[in-house]
């Protein structure tokens, strides 16, 4: 999943960052020093959930929109998600037609904050 959405947001012209593990993805958060502008997380990973992600990745960089995917979007996960620090949720089956639309609208916000 994460390898079509980079190709996917490269070809919108994006620069991309992959990180294969949740561990990996703190790791660089937290020798970086310039917060990226969006942050994109599957639900179900092995070592953590994308929630406990983006809870760890919002206390870094507060400002940063983080999208969460997941096959499943439920309101006890758009609940839950909103208090970790989750702006969007996109269901991984609407990613191709929705995910460009999303980047571009949430990016736009990120530059007038």
């Amino acid at each position: 999943m994460g390898l079509m959405v980079q190709r996917l947001l490269q070809r919108e012209g994006y620069a991309v960052t992959l990180c294969e593990s949740a561990a990996q993805a703190l790791a660089r958060a937290r020798d970086t020093v310039v917060a990226p502008v969006l942050v994109i997380s599957d639900y179900n990973m092995p070592e953590m959930s994308g929630l406990e992600l983006s809870a760890q990745l919002s206390r870094l960089w507060p400002a940063v929109p983080i999208v969460l995917t997941s096959g499943y979007v439920g309101e006890g996960l758009q609940a839950e998600a909103t208090l970790h620090g989750v702006c969007a949720l996109l269901r991984k089956e609407n990613t191709l037609e929705e995910l460009p639309a999303l980047v571009r609208r949430l990016v736009a916000g990120a530059a007038v904050r």
